[in-house]
């Protein structure tokens, strides 16, 4: 915080009037960075406010110069009476927030820039070669992006990446794809399961005494599973419409058996729904609020699993304080978050319970080199999840009772006692680090001393941190807005806050109401010893599946990550199952699911969107006893993860991602678009079997509501045996991983592009086009970066910025390459053993930044401390192309002459960066983009 002396001059806004025995001085604060369209409103009481960032409009003293190619500085004015030798003339001022008392998100410093009556003059012309890469540069990355989306995928509208890249709304542009989200998509080009040769199921036109013909179809999908298993063919096609599983009408779980593909028929759309039908409700208005609507439900209903409710072919929002949509807000959106700050809530209470099951790999085989039992603990909390079985022993986030701050009208609305039953209570990890968080049953609520005792939860995330931001959901109290909804399971009664446009059609029976009744729509399971092969589902919409953040999870690896053995569709004991052109939409919890013995699986030409936790999850197994030995086949190997577009992630589950891999081997994932996340794109939580590949994918817009994270993730903190499918041979450790030719936006909170974390060993990356950040080790082994081009990690945009950024601001690595080790001296090869970093091309912000920088080397013995590098190229925007970059070495600076002169870095230059536009060239000869 500054002191008391600058505060007060933050609380002399312009026009405040001076003393008349002192003369007022005027000061001008300025900051670089890019003014956009979307208005952002600052405290009045301790600056100003600008209500229009349009320059150069901004009203209330808020001034913005511009010059003619839009580099662009913000400048504020000040008059204050304190002393010019009080106030001083180097200070720099921090924006604050109102509501969390903190430094705004997405803002540098304003430093002073002049004093006196002569305002700031324009903002220098850009240098030829020196792009503007806070915005300007950032707009040509993303209209790049958004070319090699449409390379990839060029069947697809695209509109959701348009509208996540920000397009429209900070680089101007007007070509967006013109597509409603509800519109049936076209699947593309998918061959036909069948061959001509399918059974035919209609669920409006069709009877289960029929043989399943076109002319006389079958009625439930699970009579044309069983008719197509006894006549051996292969495809079982649904005509259109939606078939509703869940209810007392509903069929349930499909079970598919080996040999048969569940698809659409012809061109038509099916749409598998977890859900029941509630269109046609008697709905009547509500005496406490005629705004909103209430209706008894059906009997025979499974309402616990009614956990989402969608009308109209949206998801509505459980009533919740405070309000929020979590598809379309959060952490990533302030001011309007839908979570209140961390400093509101405090853990009163920790909760006692058995052990858990310890996954002890004190035994393991030992590897040279390789940094053992990060984080191992000893026991673990788990009394809602007795058979939890984990490597995070000890790591339980172990809340019973928590102590809130909310205005007093708020708590009086809440129910008293066990009248919070069904309220749910969701919390983000807190301190610097939010990695994920948190969901409890509200046990019960004490309004005197501001308490809720929490029931089931808090393990959704392996390990424990102080409190973080929060909100409660599922209050009658709280239904106070359109598109929410509450659902009172003791009096069977569902209740709706609809937008006016909506009543007339919920009331009529004309707009469509669905609640979710299952989690696993679809699924095949057979086992090792007795597989289920060529499995399929095709062409199909998978939509509304409940809710699966309060069921059983599991940390079974040494990944940072718990998860959930579900998902909507789901493939264990199976060989080649194949998902193909399907459309994942609204799915509560996992979308797909790989469990345990699985072999040469496929998901391809998929979209996945709006899905609670990760679009694809492949989950093996090991021997408790044994947590380190994977030879007994219990694991997914050889899965393809091809040409998929999966966006809007992570909507419950904070570590959702788009494809989470845990104690598998060999996949491939290729020429995939994945964007708009809460965390990573894609997880590997352990190194057992390596052999993965990881080649021309794009992501973008990740990270966007947690930290110290990269647009995709490893992990590896232990070693395993692991068998290879088809030699049988047994190694210890993981076969080479290939991450090449990928295309990655560390936007928003993202550190590193290809983030390298705990122990992560044996990777190959080369030839990726990395923008905003650098290469990262900690902990591991045994990784090469070699051929790739990273583009200003020193530079990040100040757009994305979110109220969980450690620094006020976006984050990044800073550095070409970070090798970070937590060994300490005088350890060998601390920093990291076998580690390259050679032949490529890194662009910086500033020719005052550390090309390297190592932790726990050694500044006076530098060999088996440091990286191998050599051959790399270091270019700087701007005027200064300074030979004063080089390595930092526990916190000792050698610039790269001095480096070169010790024998490293051998070859390594340092120029002036060529225009944007060569830059961006770089980027398309390593994509193959034209």
């Amino acid at each position: 915080r500054q002191s008391s002396a600058m505060l007060a001059a933050l609380a002399a806004v312009i026009g405040a009037s001076a003393r008349q025995d002192s003369p007022a001085t005027r000061f001008y604060y300025e900051h670089p960075s890019y003014i956009g369209p979307v208005a952002e409103q600052y405290n009045t009481s301790e600056h100003f406010t600008c209500t229009s960032q349009q320059p150069p409009d901004c009203v209330q003293q808020a001034k913005v110069k511009c010059d003619a190619v839009g580099w662009c500085r913000s400048f504020a004015v000040m008059t204050t009476d304190i002393p010019l030798a009080e106030h001083g003339t180097s200070n720099e001022v921090q924006l604050y927030r109102a509501d969390f008392n903190e430094s705004l998100p997405g803002h540098p410093r304003w430093t002073l820039y002049s004093i006196g009556d002569t305002p700031p003059p324009n903002p220098p012309a850009p240098t030829p070669n020196q792009p503007t890469w806070d915005q300007a540069f950032y707009c040509e990355v993303k209209k790049l992006a958004f070319e090699y989306a449409k390379q990839l995928m060029p069947s697809r509208p695209l509109s959701e990446a348009f509208d996540s890249l920000r397009l429209g709304a900070s680089c101007n542009q007007t070509f967006r794809p013109k597509v409603s989200r509800t519109a049936p998509r076209p699947f593309g080009n998918h061959y036909n399961p069948s061959g001509g040769d399918a059974i035919i199921v209609d669920g409006l036109a069709g009877d289960d005494a029929n043989p399943g013909t076109v002319d006389r179809p079958l009625k439930t999908i699970q009579a044309g599973v069983r008719v197509a298993t006894a006549t051996q063919t292969r495809s079982v096609e649904l005509r259109a419409g939606t078939y509703f599983l869940g209810g007392p009408d509903g069929e349930g779980e499909v079970s598919l058996n080996s040999g048969v593909t569940l698809s659409s028929y012809d061109n038509e759309m099916a749409v598998v729904s977890g859900g029941v039908n509630l269109t046609g409700l008697s709905w009547a208005r509500s005496a406490a609020n005629p705004d909103i609507l209430k209706a008894k439900l059906p009997p025979g209903l499974n309402l616990p699993a009614l956990s989402t409710l969608f009308v109209g072919g949206r998801r509505a929002v459980r009533a919740r304080y405070p309000n929020g949509n979590p598809e379309t807000g959060g952490l990533h959106t302030p001011p309007n978050t839908g979570y209140l700050p961390s400093d509101s809530i405090k853990v009163t209470a920790k909760g006692v319970s058995p052990p858990c099951n310890w996954m002890n790999f004190s035994d393991a085989p030992k590897v040279p080199n390789f940094v053992y039992g990060t984080y191992l603990g000893g026991t673990m909390s788990a009394p809602w999840v007795p058979n939890y079985t984990s490597y995070w022993c000890g790591k339980w986030a172990q809340v019973a009772e928590v102590g809130y701050q909310v205005n007093a009208s708020v708590a009086s609305r809440w129910p008293t006692g066990d009248g919070m039953s069904g309220a749910v209570f969701t919390m983000t990890r807190g301190g610097s680090d939010v990695w994920a968080n948190y969901q409890w049953e509200v046990a019960s609520h004490d309004p005197t001393s501001h308490t809720l005792t929490l029931g089931r939860g808090g393990y959704q995330f392996p390990r424990a941190a102080s409190t973080g931001y929060w909100f409660i959901e599922n209050l009658l109290a709280e239904l106070d807005t359109p598109s929410e909804w509450y659902l009172d399971a003791a009096a069977e009664t569902l209740y709706y806050y609809p937008f006016p446009n909506q009543t007339a059609g919920m009331t009529s029976g004309t707009l469509e109401v669905v609640g979710t009744q299952l989690e696993t729509l679809i699924s095949a399971r057979g086992s090792q010893a007795a597989p289920l092969t060529n499995v399929g589902v095709v062409r199909l919409g998978i939509a509304h599946s409940e809710l699966t953040y309060l069921k059983d999870y599991e940390a079974p690896t040494g990944g940072g990550y718990s998860g959930h053995r579900g998902a909507a569709v789901v493939f264990e004991g199976v060989e080649f199952p194949t998902v193909s052109g399907c459309l994942f939409d609204g799915i509560g919890g996992n979308g797909v699911l790989f469990s345990r013995y699985v072999r040469n699986a496929v998901v391809e030409d998929s979209e996945f969107r709006f899905v609670g936790d990760a679009a694809i999850l492949q989950l093996g197994a090991t021997p408790l006893a044994q947590p380190w030995n994977a030879t007994g086949g219990d694991q997914p190997w050889g899965t393809l993860i091809l040409h998929n577009y999966i966006h809007d992630i992570g909507i419950y589950g904070k570590q959702g991602a788009g494809f989470v891999q845990a104690l598998a081997g060999r996949s491939n994932l290729t020429n995939n678009v994945i964007f708009s996340g809460p965390r990573a794109g894609v997880e590997w939580l352990d190194g057992m079997g390596g052999g993965n590949h990881f080649m021309g994918n794009l992501l973008f817009a990740l990270n966007r509501e947690t930290t110290d994270h990269g647009c995709t993730n490893s992990w590896d903190r232990v070693p395993y045996l692991s068998r290879d499918p088809d030699s049988g041979v047994v190694t210890l450790g993981a076969a080479l991983n290939t991450m090449a030719r990928n295309f990655l936006i560390c936007d928003y909170q993202c550190t590193w592009p290809l983030d390298h974390d705990d122990g992560s060993n044996t990777y190959f990356d080369s030839y990726n086009f990395l923008v905003y950040g650098g290469a990262k080790n900690f902990l591991g082994h045994s990784k090469t970066s070699m051929h790739n081009v990273y583009v200003l990690p020193d530079g990040k945009p100040i757009e994305g910025a979110s109220v969980v950024s450690r620094t006020g601001g976006p984050t990044g690595g800073k550095h070409c390459a970070n090798n970070d080790g937590a060994v300490p001296l005088p350890s060998p090869r601390a920093s990291g053993y076998n580690e390259t970093y050679a032949f490529n091309t890194c662009i910086l912000a500033s020719g005052d930044t550390s090309i390297y920088a190592c932790d726990n080397c050694n500044p006076k013995a530098l060999a088996g401390t440091v990286d191998a590098t050599a051959n790399n190229t270091f270019l700087i925007w701007g005027p200064n192309a300074s030979l004063d970059i080089g390595l930092t070495c526990s916190g000792e600076k050698l610039n790269l002459p001095e480096y070169q002169q010790r024998g490293y870095d051998v070859g390594s230059t340092v120029a002036a960066a060529p225009p944007a536009s060569v830059v961006l060239g770089w980027g398309r000869q390593l994509l193959g983009m034209p």
